[in-house]
């Protein structure tokens, strides 16, 4: 065989074709996960942490309405930043 022959017996590489793939956006995720969890017609309160720093258990107490159950729960949706628990 002659030098330049020397790739004649390779196969070309398989060429998949272009996959679409959906990514939902995290709001509708988060939206979608809550509406399993939480029954319908549930009140939600919102609880601004920037207004309402929590420092300690007493700060918790006197900001947070009482637990719920599970079929009629508190919702409070926390806004302005993270919630630290403490404990």
């Amino acid at each position: 065989m002659a030098p330049n022959q020397q790739y004649s017996n390779l196969v070309p590489p398989f060429i998949a074709e272009r996959q679409v793939i959906d990514v939902p956006v995290y709001e509708e995720l988060k939206q979608q996960e809550l509406n399993s969890r939480i029954p319908t017609n549930t009140t939600t309160s919102t609880f601004n942490i920037q207004q309402n720093p929590i420092n300690n258990d007493v700060d918790w107490e006197r900001l947070f309405p009482s637990t719920g159950t599970e079929s009629n729960p508190n919702v409070i949706r926390v806004t302005g930043g993270g919630l630290n628990i403490p404990s």
